[in-house]
């Protein structure tokens, strides 16, 4: 299995919510993924525990609601995982924004990349949408026949299209138990969904740098991706998707921050992902168990790039250049 997660949200009273995830992904143990309060009132609500910070737009998906059965490889790049601190958000019908306090990126939790603590780390995410569902019409990545959307063009079918953008900015090194980078990261992201079709571009990029010290040199690394996906409903219930993806390769200068992804590259590569699937939606109409296939074509070696070796996304250790995975997947949430 490739992952398994257990949700839990209880609302205490209109103005207060818990909320709890426990989850285990495939050979690891269960462990608190989430856990984290909501303070609520009118458009502003205060999150307090371990939570995501708001930064790439796929993760804030649920697996269960992507297209492929897995995130793609510039999520799995620049994910924020899970961190321990505060966030502020103004949420209307069309436009929110996030503001949060961390002590770094997946310092409680992650599922591929291993954490980097910080003295302090901002957060700043903001996103509007055009349509009729606003931004709650883009909580997932399908859109199934006959969703509202409500902008139209000539008269034609309705749709509706998000723009959102997100920036990062961490320090560490003068207190105990935090890596002396500094790690700046920016993303963009539209999403454009109508009647049965919907797709995602994504533009992320990010830069670690560590200062000069006494006995080694200041560093560098900059790193880009692009994700480009969509999918469209051939039936009311089957759904095919399609994807390309890039991970360029890193600009280095300088001695590399430990940790940073391609920091020690024999031979710079970028990494590329090729990827069509399908999706079969077993109870008509509903979403809750889906039987799901995809093949995916990785152009690049994990040892010059960006790109971690990755059981759940298939991608093993390889400096051949290219590799692929089939995959069969059935996936349930109730």
């Amino acid at each position: 299995m490739a992952r398994a997660r257990f949700q839990l949200g209880i609302g205490l009273t209109e103005f207060v919510a818990l909320y709890m995830r426990i989850g285990v992904v495939a050979g690891g143990d269960f462990s608190f993924q989430r856990a984290f309060i909501d303070l609520k009132w009118k458009w502003l609500r205060v999150r307090a525990g371990l939570f995501m910070n708001e930064t790439i737009a796929e993760s804030l998906i649920n697996p269960n609601d992507l297209y492929f059965l897995d995130y793609s490889i510039v999520e799995n790049v620049y994910t924020p995982g899970s961190s321990k601190g505060v966030m502020l958000t103004y949420l209307r019908h069309r436009f929110s924004i996030n503001l949060g306090y961390s002590d770094g990126l997946r310092t409680g939790f992650s599922e591929i990349r291993s954490a980097t603590r910080a003295d302090f780390a901002v957060t700043l995410r903001t996103q509007y949408a055009w349509g009729e569902s606003g931004l709650s019409g883009f909580n997932r990545l399908t859109s199934r026949r006959g969703t509202p959307f409500g902008i139209r063009l000539g008269g034609g079918t309705p749709f509706g299209i998000r723009l959102g953008g997100a920036v990062h900015y961490q320090d560490g090194g003068r207190s105990q138990g935090t890596a002396p980078v500094k790690i700046a990261l920016g993303t963009v992201d539209v999403s454009a969904r109508g009647n049965g079709w919907s797709v995602l571009l994504s533009i992320t990029a990010g830069q670690d740098a560590t200062a000069a010290t006494a006995t080694t040199p200041a560093g560098e690394i900059v790193s880009t991706g692009v994700s480009l996906m969509g999918g469209y409903f051939v039936m009311d219930d089957l759904q095919v998707f399609a994807q390309y993806s890039i991970v360029a390769k890193p600009q280095i200068e300088g001695e590399p921050p430990a940790g940073a992804p391609g920091a020690d590259p024999t031979d710079l590569s970028n990494f590329q992902s090729f990827g069509i699937g399908f999706s079969y939606f077993v109870i008509p109409g509903r979403d809750n168990v889906k039987l799901s296939s995809d093949f995916q074509y990785f152009l690049g070696r994990t040892s010059g790039s960006s790109v971690p070796p990755s059981p759940l996304n298939s991608i093993a250790p390889n400096d051949d250049g290219s590799q692929f995975a089939w995959r069969i997947q059935i996936s349930a949430a109730f």
